[in-house]
């Protein structure tokens, strides 16, 4: 029975990133925000589940990241009197440089340093996917709040 509720389990996770748009984001993974600070489930089933989240995280991130590259480009100079074209050019260049050292610190962080933290436990494996679903998420929040006219 334990073995049928587990399948079950794992085919609904892989299955939701499926279901795309129609499923809250940030409604699927808040267990992961309120969770993975302290403890990393283990088991198949959360494996598909950190691993989903992290997808669909990456997703919502870089259409974040694509909306504010183009505010910057097409809105942001008629918007603010402050702000040339060279200005807005330059803060596109830097908003990319920062994003791409963020993914850096991220696959850092996530991928060599997280898995020492579960050294020998259970959730070892679990590790590294939890952090960058977890990273991603609240990178995204972050982007949003510092941009919340366009959200």
């Amino acid at each position: 029975m334990k073995r049928c509720f587990n399948l079950f389990i794992t085919t609904v996770l892989f299955l939701l990133p499926v279901m795309g748009n129609a499923m809250n984001l940030s409604g699927y993974c808040d267990a992961l925000l309120k969770n993975a600070a302290t403890q990393y489930p283990a088991g198949a089933a959360s494996s598909a589940y950190y691993r989903n989240c992290y997808q669909l995280a990456d997703k919502q991130l870089n259409q974040i990241y694509r909306r504010i590259v183009r505010y910057i480009k097409t809105e942001a100079v008629t918007e603010n009197k402050y702000l040339s074209t060279d200005d807005a050019k330059n803060w596109v260049h830097h908003f990319r440089n920062a994003q791409r050292a963020w993914i850096k610190f991220k696959e850092i962080e996530c991928n060599q340093a997280a898995p020492y933290l579960m050294a020998g436990g259970s959730g070892a494996g679990d590790a590294a996917p939890a952090c960058l679903a977890e990273i991603t998420l609240l990178r995204s929040q972050k982007l949003k709040r510092d941009f919340s006219s366009l959200f």
